[in-house]
């Protein structure tokens, strides 16, 4: 939207509208009272817009991580129908990433989670970036619970994890306050109530022991 906004003061760009509706949809600001995205949403409608940005996210979160079809997808389309509609070779790409990502989530979401004190734990193993999509899906069905989201298979020799909680508390800080050895810059960055990192096994075991977990929840340093 702010690339918009600063295009349209040098050019005219209305025909770009759809791509600054797919940032706000992506950056969940959908609902924010821009009134751009009220115009997108009658120029394109609402369901083509969600569907495009769903499309496009799909490879980021995918094992490869290659975003380039969706950059390839996004520069010749003419709008979200277009990125759709399969007439390009790149569609069919994102749709592969969309559902890798989509079985692997299915699998991590009917992973029963460990709960001590108030900490749930949610533990598995997935070359997609699904810990953050995990961690919200529980983060509305344990609304007492401040919940870790662990994923052992996103990166060789890290467990990445993702922290989400419907109470009002300060993850920066509880994370913080359980920091352990070996915790840097990869650890306990976002904001208050959605946050998460990446510790290595000898800094991840020393983390859940922490919490109070057992043995089942380290892994091989």
């Amino acid at each position: 939207l702010l690339t918009y906004w600063c295009a349209s003061a040098i050019a005219e760009v209305d025909d770009l509208l759809w791509i600054a509706a797919l940032g706000m949809i992506g950056d969940m600001a959908e609902k924010s009272g821009f009134p751009e995205m009220e115009e997108a949403r009658k120029q394109y409608g609402i369901t083509a817009l969600r569907e495009a940005t769903a499309l496009l996210n799909a490879p980021r979160r995918s094992a490869t991580g290659d975003a380039k079809p969706a950059l390839d997808l996004l520069m010749k389309a003419k709008g979200p129908k277009e990125i759709l509609s399969g007439e390009h070779p790149e569609t069919a790409l994102l749709q592969a990433a969309r559902e890798q990502v989509k079985l692997d989530l299915d699998a991590a979401r009917r992973v029963p989670p460990k709960v001590k004190g108030d900490v749930a734990l949610i533990r598995f193993h997935s070359p997609c970036q699904i810990h953050p999509l995990v961690a919200q899906a529980w983060r509305g069905r344990l609304r007492n619970n401040i919940v870790i989201a662990a994923n052992t298979g996103y990166r060789p020799g890290w467990v990445h994890f993702a922290t989400r909680t419907a109470l009002d508390r300060d993850l920066i800080a509880f994370l913080r306050d359980h920091a352990p050895e070996g915790a840097d810059e990869n650890y306990g960055s976002g904001h208050r109530q959605a946050t998460g990192g990446a510790l290595r096994p000898k800094s991840w075991n020393q983390f859940v022991t922490g919490l109070g977990f057992g043995p089942d929840m380290l892994v091989e340093a």
